[in-house]
């Protein structure tokens, strides 16, 4: 059942030239101050478009019906099967800056946080984070491996950039944006009926398809108080919110960027690029029907989000390439 809120490619053979493709238009994320937006610098979603296809022998539906498995998925076929979803595009909901090491309960849904700094000062410190109940895209596919050996998902080719508008002409947005994906049911190939829910907590593996991009802004961010410089095309590693904390009553502010003491608040976050990355995302086992939970967000804890973002647009194309598991 889905929940709107809550709380190089190194294979050894590629079996299948499988793949599914979605591509996404967000007019999105609603000037400078460092990590974090200020009050009031949400990311609204609208004119939001998206076509997912398939080929090679992958199935996908956005019901997982006995007569909903087709080549190719359209904005309104996603919409009419996702309330989530729907009211994105419809409505104009928001997305927030939030942060997620990945990890899940048993409800299957990221635990996600909302943070505060303390200044609008590059390297700012945090003053508070607290369990975030919305502010991030969530929506499922479900894909249908017919064939007689497990498949790994992998996102080879995915882009996520930054959509040029009347009013920012070289935007940058897509730097802190993240992606995640959760297996949430399987059931049988050809079985009726619904999946098998899963209900088990978990950790997810972060996609962060713009590792080796950053604003300018960010590089000042990262680099403050630091005895060496990084640069826009190094990866730059982040320390996730895991929980909550108040500076209040006397606490310090703490580091976003050196988690000391406080463990129960910050982790190192568990990202992957395509580049490198040859253990699949997820894997889709022979002759079943999959779930997955797909999760979108703004990486609050990125050293690029920052007010310099807000109001972007963007354009995604994330494509979901199977190969054998074997």
């Amino acid at each position: 059942m889905e929940k709107a809120t809550k709380k190089k490619s190194g294979f050894r053979k590629a079996a299948l030239p499988v793949f599914a493709m979605l591509i996404a238009s967000v007019l999105s994320l609603t000037t400078m101050t460092y990590a974090w937006f200020t009050t009031g610098k949400d990311a609204s979603v609208g004119n939001f478009d998206m076509t997912i296809s398939a080929g090679g022998g992958l199935e996908i539906s956005a019901t997982g019906n006995d007569n909903d498995w087709l080549s190719v998925l359209d904005i309104e076929s996603l919409k009419t099967a996702s309330s989530t979803l729907k009211s994105f595009v419809d409505e104009g909901k928001t997305l927030d800056p939030v942060s997620t090491n990945g990890a899940y309960d048993d409800d299957m849904i990221l635990n996600f946080y909302k943070g505060q700094i303390e200044s609008a000062a590059a390297g700012a410190n945090l003053t508070q984070s607290t369990a975030a109940e919305e502010g991030w895209l969530q929506f499922d596919l479900y894909f249908r491996n017919a064939s007689s050996k497990d498949l790994k998902i992998n996102l080879t080719g995915t882009k996520i950039e930054a959509k040029a508008t009347d009013s920012i002409a070289d935007p940058e947005g897509h730097t802190a944006i993240r992606m995640a994906f959760v297996i949430t049911g399987t059931k049988a190939a050809h079985a009726s009926g619904a999946v098998t829910a899963k209900s088990e907590a978990g950790q997810a593996t972060i996609y962060e398809p713009n590792a080796k991009e950053h604003t300018n802004p960010g590089v000042a961010d990262y680099n403050a108080g630091k005895s060496t410089s990084s640069s826009r095309k190094e990866v730059f590693e982040y320390n996730a919110l895991i929980g909550a904390y108040n500076a209040d009553g006397g606490q310090p502010s703490i580091s976003r960027y050196e988690i000391g003491e406080h463990s129960s608040v910050l982790q190192k976050a568990n990202t992957q690029t395509e580049e490198g990355y040859s253990e699949g995302f997820f894997t889709l086992t022979k002759e079943t029907i999959t779930k997955v939970s797909v999760f979108m967000w703004i990486e609050g804890q990125d050293a690029d989000c920052t007010n310099y973002i807000a109001s972007n647009a963007f354009t995604t194309q994330l494509k979901f390439l199977a190969v054998d598991a074997e």
